[in-house]
């Protein structure tokens, strides 16, 4: 298939010729059509017209339309208080789970701290969320993500975020990672951690999402 560049050299030197046009600006049409084509490629897999592009004069919204889609998806949350220790990372005990697509994630009420992965071999994982802590001025909050073998022995594990309290408000630490989950890990847990000095904290809320991306 020929290019923008192939396609429009012959058209551009007759109209330099013709003197309609110069060559230096003939490079910057072309220039500008392969952003349009660029363009109308994205755009068009959002409308899921294919190769077709769309006529931008005759435009319909629809629902996005993305190649690369979660093979599976859980949002886990704990809506009631639980109490960190001070200096003493704690996995999260979580209540209920909001929503679900697909196997790729377990978790049962009987074992909340505990989130199984059921794919097998090296997989990449995106986690997201936010822990709400009470209001408290000393030391710092944090989130991160351990991985365990079937014998409970820590694997591996990646802070998410980590930030300093609010005095005299509520604190809400957001997070992100994309985590690789190895082979030899048999189930992952979100853990929480305060240093305030003192004596345990709350932890007011949670909310994890977990995506499998490839």
């Amino acid at each position: 298939m020929a290019t923008i560049d192939e396609l429009m050299r012959p058209i551009i030197e007759d109209a330099a010729m013709r003197g309609v046009v110069s060559q230096a600006h003939g490079g910057e049409l072309c220039e500008k059509l392969r952003q349009m084509a660029l363009l109308n490629a994205i755009v068009a897999g959002w409308t899921k017209t294919g190769a077709n592009y769309p006529h931008f004069d005759f435009f319909e919204a629809r629902d996005a339309h993305f190649e690369l889609l979660p093979l599976g998806s859980m949002e886990i949350r704990r809506t009631t208080t639980q109490s960190i220790p001070d200096a003493s990372a704690t996995a999260i005990s979580f209540d209920n789970v909001t929503r679900k697509e697909g196997s790729v994630f377990k978790w049962s009420s009987s074992d909340p701290t505990k989130i199984y992965f059921t794919e097998r071999g090296a997989k990449t994982i995106a986690v997201i969320g936010r822990l709400d802590w009470p209001s408290h001025a000393t030391g710092y909050r944090n989130a991160h993500v351990a991985t365990y073998n079937s014998s409970d022995v820590l694997q591996t594990g990646a802070t998410m975020a980590q930030l300093p309290p609010v005095d005299g408000h509520g604190t809400s630490i957001p997070f992100a990672l994309s985590y690789s989950y190895l082979p030899v890990d048999n189930y992952f847990s979100i853990m929480a951690q305060q240093e305030s000095g003192g004596g345990a904290l709350n932890l007011n809320y949670a909310s994890v999402g977990l995506f499998l991306l490839k």
